[in-house]
């Protein structure tokens, strides 16, 4: 009868160093979601604020009289804060109103009815992003 060897225990290099290389991946695939994520919640952080400042600046122009309301650029592009050291120094705002007629097209006369359009402009990561918001306004 012949007797049996024993099998020897643990790892071999080889299984080792494929173990390791998964698990290296793996950890370098969860730090690379990391900056991404970092860059959507930053980009999602921005267009909340952009937009808040839109709707507070419509609120804004609708508590306006009608008729002080000029057709054309009725504020040109200026910062949203005028202290430097608020952040919200950063976001720049622009007022546009314009005729509309019935069919709610832009129109040269007055016929009653104003759009007013709100640009809202701000940085991202090096990049000039802008928000647009809009009410119609009736006489």
């Amino acid at each position: 009868m012949r007797k049996k060897t024993p099998l020897p225990s643990g790892f071999t290099l080889i299984e080792s160093v494929i173990a390791v290389s998964v698990f290296v991946l793996a950890i370098f695939s969860i730090l690379y979601a990391f900056p991404l994520q970092f860059r959507q919640t930053k980009t999602s952080q921005q267009e909340s604020v952009a937009i808040e400042i839109a709707q507070a600046k419509i609120e804004e122009m609708i508590s306006t009289a009608y008729e002080d309301l000029t057709e054309g650029i009725f504020q040109p592009r200026t910062p949203y804060a005028s202290d430097p050291s608020n952040p919200m120094h950063l976001y720049e705002t622009q007022v546009d109103v314009s005729y509309l007629d019935a069919d709610m097209q832009q129109s040269a006369l007055d016929s009653g009815v104003k759009k007013i359009t709100v640009t809202v402009f701000y940085q991202e990561f090096g990049e000039e992003n802008q928000i647009h918001l809009a009410s119609i306004l009736n006489e």
